[in-house]
């Protein structure tokens, strides 16, 4: 695996942790705290997407 895959690896694993950690302290709220933290984690979960895509765009060789 060269640099440019394990960098992706990393980042996907990293964020698939990070989802089973949420899901799992969303699971014990109600009410207002499970909508705040749901909001919360959306936007980290989002951002990650973000990043991830700006890693494509700076390293991959492929237009599409």
């Amino acid at each position: 695996m060269d640099n440019k895959q394990e960098e992706v690896v990393q980042i996907d694993s990293k964020m698939h942790d990070s989802m089973m950690e949420s899901t799992k302290m969303l699971s014990s709220l109600e009410g207002d705290a499970f909508d705040i933290n749901f909001t919360r984690e959306m936007i980290d979960h989002h951002q990650g997407a973000i990043d991830m895509a700006k890693l494509v765009l700076a390293k991959s060789q492929k237009p599409e």
